[in-house]
């Protein structure tokens, strides 16, 4: 066997792989003489040579073929936003000394704003209750639309309380506790749900002297209760007139909150409709210390709702009662806010399950309530505008890329390179005649030369063949050409001819053409 041989044979399975891309195990098993590369026949010293080098080679153009998925994990699409650079007049209401104060008297007025405020809590309603920071929300319409993702800078309600539990007994207002007569401003609908917060009023709410003279900053103390969970009588319902007893009483621990601070609580008979006792409310009460008024907030994210054209923005600060400018609606925001977090509550906007640490919760509760009321009474009482400014956002689209992953893909696609690099410098050392491509060779090849005396220069010595290359697709004989070159030979040629394929491990009396066999129209194998 000659030693280029198989250097032949490789070359016509690597460089036609870099062309077609397509080239399986199968097909490299055809051409290399059923010998997989990986486990090489080793004959001579030039076989073992080539055959390392053909197993490098196709080695190295495996890990390409699988390195996409790679390329599309290592890059990460983030939807965002940015800002522009330039900022954006705008026009907000405001109120001024000449507003429509009357309309509170109207029934139908003071329900409009509490059930608009109740809605308004439903929008994200955690950034209440964080208690590191003191935290201001307003929703508001303006002259100008704000993209989500803008920032403004206007005026905020701001609102800060400081919680200390009391005694129920130590006040005489806690009989009030639950009575929606002195925590409401609509009709009062007594039904509340545990989680409910409110603040008690000295006596019923009347709107006769409640519209506000001049604008102030509200510093005052309020008396402010929380429904916990009930209990039921424990030996079934009581007589209206039965004290409450020690296994009555209202219970120091709760599932929602844990261990409740260790002061009494104040109990509400529940009657049914056999006028016992069947069920006691439990309230804790607190004294909470409450400062209000208008933050001048700068940098504030906005939020738009494309259906409702409403928007509301929220911001973060540090206590900073100095800070505070005179407001119109403080008290007034105040007095509506028991009723609008009663609904809140009844609709689960917000519960216990809000916030586990009850101080947390009451102050949360309350400034939730106060950021609604108080936008709810500036959307039906403004009547001037005011000029704050804006900077829009517009959608943008960020990449993260995965370095370990991107790495990886650049590696697994430099190998193709490698592989191609070492066909390359093969190409240039060989020196027998090669076929660049495994798909177009049977065009590029000159048939009448396929068959002829063993010592012509064809294929068949440039690539013996073996009797294992049974695969091998079948191959159409040309009788012209065939003819033509028994022509010039002077006819004599045609009994060097053979219509037979012929097998490098045959013995050379194999070769021996015979022409009687077969026309020259047929097909072989």
């Amino acid at each position: 066997m000659n030693n280029n041989q198989p250097r032949y044979k490789t070359l016509f399975a690597i460089r036609g792989s870099y062309q077609q891309m397509k080239l399986l195990i199968e097909d490299l098993k055809r051409l290399l003489s059923l010998r997989v590369p990986i486990l090489p026949a080793v004959e001579t010293e030039t076989s073992l040579r080539w055959s390392l080098w053909a197993t490098c080679a196709i080695t190295l153009m495996w890990p390409h073929s699988f390195a996409a998925p790679l390329a599309s994990s290592s890059l990460l699409w983030i939807p965002g936003i940015t800002l522009l650079n330039r900022e954006t007049p705008a026009l907000i209401g405001e109120i001024g000394p000449h507003t429509d104060w009357p309309a509170i008297l109207y029934d139908d007025t003071r329900a409009t704003a509490v059930i608009s405020a109740a809605a308004m809590t439903a929008n994200e309603p955690y950034y209440a209750f964080r208690p590191d920071r003191i935290h201001l929300r307003r929703y508001f319409n303006t002259s100008e639309y704000m993209p989500t993702g803008s920032r403004v800078n206007l005026p905020l309600p701001y609102f800060a309380a400081d919680v200390r539990w009391i005694d129920a007994s130590s006040t005489n207002k806690s009989i009030y506790a639950g009575n929606a007569e002195y925590s409401d401003v609509g009709k009062p609908v007594g039904i509340r749900l545990v989680g409910a917060t409110s603040i008690i009023m000295d006596q019923k709410w009347t709107p006769q002297g409640k519209s506000p003279k001049n604008t102030t900053i509200f510093h005052d103390i309020r008396l402010v209760a929380v429904q916990l969970p009930g209990v039921e009588p424990f030996d079934g319902p009581l007589a209206p007139d039965s004290s409450i007893s020690e296994r009555d009483r209202c219970r120091t621990t709760t599932k929602q909150f844990g261990k409740l601070s260790p002061v009494a609580q104040h109990q509400v008979q529940i009657i049914n409709g056999y006028k016992e006792i069947s069920y006691y409310d439990c309230y804790m009460l607190a004294e909470v210390a409450i400062t209000a008024g208008m933050y001048p907030a700068r940098d504030c994210k906005v939020v738009t709702s494309d259906t409702t054209s409403q928007s509301y923005t929220t911001c973060s600060v540090r206590r900073n009662d100095e800070a505070l400018e005179n407001d119109w609606l403080a008290s007034l925001a105040l007095d509506f806010t028991s009723e609008t977090l009663k609904y809140t509550v009844l609709q689960n906007f917000s519960q216990p399950w809000i916030s586990s640490d009850l101080d947390d919760y009451v102050t949360g509760m309350l400034t939730l309530g106060y950021h609604a009321s108080w936008s709810a009474l500036m959307r039906r009482l403004w009547n001037e505008t005011e000029l704050i400014s804006f900077k829009a956002s517009e959608p943008v689209v960020y990449v993260a890329v995965h370095k370990v992953k991107l790495y990886i893909w650049l590696g697994m696609n430099a190998t193709l390179t490698l592989s191609a690099i070492l066909g390359f410098g093969a190409s240039m050392m060989v020196k027998t005649k090669r076929v660049c491509d495994t798909a177009l060779a049977p065009l590029a090849m000159d048939l009448s030369d396929i068959v002829h005396s063993p010592g012509a220069w064809g294929l068949c010595n440039a690539a013996s063949l073996s009797r294992q290359d049974n695969e091998l697709p079948r191959m159409r004989w040309q009788a012209s050409a065939l003819r033509n070159r028994n022509e010039s030979e002077g006819g004599d040629g045609n009994k060097f001819c053979s219509r037979k394929v012929v097998f490098a491990d045959d013995a050379p009396l194999a070769r021996t053409m015979d022409v009687k066999m077969d026309s020259l129209s047929e097909l072989r194998y």
